[in-house]
């Protein structure tokens, strides 16, 4: 966090061949399928523009609300640069939550072998001072006590001491994707029709391996509230227009 300008960075290697990978991450409406995996992204649609493709996320700040209180972010998804070992794509927003802007995810993959892959996703955004401060306050209120990932420091007697604040928010959302990407590419071994139930189940089974960061989800209240939003998600992504 620094001037005005956020932006966190995860890396990770992942037992899934490149071609996969690659496959998978040119397509916006697998990136839906991935993206609603979140548990505060109510529903994501895609569609055609005249300069490509937009992603419209329907994002709620606590995870008890629904689609009704969420807010639209329009992402621009592009293709930056794309070979047989190698992907860079990103996803701009140019309006935000709290008056922010230039919201951008960048995802890079590589291949290294025939099984495995490097992932490099960052996600970063602006805002002003004032609204730094509501960012800021809004956080005191509902993730005070919660650590991002990164290390600020080590003690003997506690261990690693972990970044909080608006910078731990922002690695806490970004991991969430994270784990939503690893969610949904575990359960491709599944048939199609199984594929959704066992990505809702791997998410929660990763996030609770974090519980430092996250607070517990009841596992039956995400499995209800991301049911639903994939019947809204569906409602919503039928009423656009095929390009």
């Amino acid at each position: 966090v620094e001037n005005n300008f956020s932006e966190v960075d995860i890396y990770g290697v992942v037992d899934y061949p490149f071609a996969t990978i690659q496959k998978e991450f040119s397509k916006p409406r697998d990136w839906c399928d991935m993206i609603i995996l979140h548990p505060n992204i109510r529903a994501c649609t895609y569609s055609g523009t005249d300069s490509g493709w937009v992603l419209t996320l329907h994002n709620v700040n606590r995870y008890n609300q629904t689609i009704t209180e969420a807010y639209q972010l329009y992402f621009k998804y592009n293709i930056i640069s794309g070979t047989q070992s190698y992907v860079d794509m990103s996803m701009v927003a140019d309006k935000g939550p709290f008056n922010s802007s230039d919201h951008k995810f960048r995802i890079r993959a590589a291949a290294l072998d025939g099984k495995r892959s490097f992932v490099h996703l960052s996600y970063s955004y602006r805002y002003s001072p004032l609204q730094y401060i509501a960012i800021k306050s809004y956080i005191a209120l509902f993730g005070t006590k919660r650590a991002g990932f990164s290390v600020e420091s080590f003690t003997e007697e506690n261990g690693p001491v972990y970044v909080s604040g608006v910078k731990g928010s922002i690695e806490r959302n970004v991991m969430r994707y994270h784990l939503a990407i690893l969610a949904y590419f575990d359960a491709r071994k599944y048939p199609p029709e199984q594929r959704f139930e066992k990505r809702l189940r791997g998410w929660i089974n990763l996030s609770d391996r974090y519980q430092r960061q996250f607070p517990r989800i009841e596992h039956t209240k995400y499995f209800e509230n991301k049911r639903a939003d994939l019947k809204n998600q569906n409602i919503l992504q039928s009423a656009i227009p095929n390009r």
